[in-house]
């Protein structure tokens, strides 16, 4: 078992030394969110390349609505190479109440836009020339102009069945998020099988992650009436599928 954190970046100073201890502590992994208006995580997981020695430095999760596969390629590519090879990227759908409806951007087609975004990512990054075209992306002829780390990791996010099953299809690791009840692990692992199976893959070392939001304060109540908003979104994001299969 690895043991990864994920926190907002602040104020650059803290977010640095936050990961600083975190790779004093021992953690595997310090994860950055590209979710609504922070600061830009690319930016901050540049800086905490410089900063750390071994800890390993993920974008967690940025979307293909907002920022195009091959800006996407060349910058987790640029981090790669800043930390020595310790770059994973994360691929999700975004969160569209308070990111992308603000842009006035729509989440449709979630699974396809991934698998495409995740294949023609990887495909950049081993130094490929790529041409795609599809109603969402449209690539004529690119190729990075600098050497990047073919086997740098992609890990797809999501809840949803469909994502998950792409994530099995065409990611090193899937993410998960709040489906910790028994009954929302095996429905997260059958999800994954079944993407992996269709693509053949059966078998391939597909890394799994739970991602659970805490709260760490020394006063229980308090800090449970405070995550009762985060809770009440996850359910109310979740199809009933997902809530059945939690034991919602």
């Amino acid at each position: 078992m690895k043991y990864h954190v994920c926190y907002l970046p602040g104020a650059m100073p803290e977010t640095i030394r936050l990961a600083q201890v975190c790779e004093d502590l021992g953690y595997d992994c310090v994860w950055l969110p590209d979710q609504t208006f922070h600061r830009d995580p690319f930016v901050a997981l540049a800086a905490i390349a410089q900063a750390t020695r071994r800890i390993q430095i993920g974008l967690g999760v940025t979307t293909p609505y907002a920022r195009h596969a091959v800006q996407v390629a060349r910058a987790i590519a640029t981090i790669d190479e800043l930390s020595g090879g310790r770059a994973i990227l994360g691929l999700g759908a975004g969160n569209k109440k308070m990111f992308l409806d603000k842009l006035g951007l729509p989440q449709d087609r979630a699974a396809m836009r991934i698998r495409e975004t995740a294949i023609v990512t990887r495909r950049l990054l081993a130094g490929e020339s790529v041409t795609w075209e599809s109603p969402d992306l449209i690539l004529r002829d690119v190729q990075l102009e600098f050497p990047a780390r073919a086997s740098l990791p992609i890990y797809v996010a999501s809840r949803a069945p469909l994502m998950l099953s792409v994530g099995g299809e065409v990611a090193d690791g899937v993410i998960a998020e709040a489906l910790f009840t028994p009954g929302g692990i095996r429905y997260f692992l059958e999800r994954i099988q079944q993407g992996a199976m269709a693509a053949g893959r059966n078998g391939a070392p597909i890394e799994t992650v739970c991602w659970q939001v805490v709260n760490v304060s020394g006063d229980r109540d308090k800090a449970v009436e405070e995550l009762r908003p985060w809770a009440a979104h996850i359910i109310g994001a979740s199809s009933v599928e997902i809530a059945q299969r939690m034991g919602i």
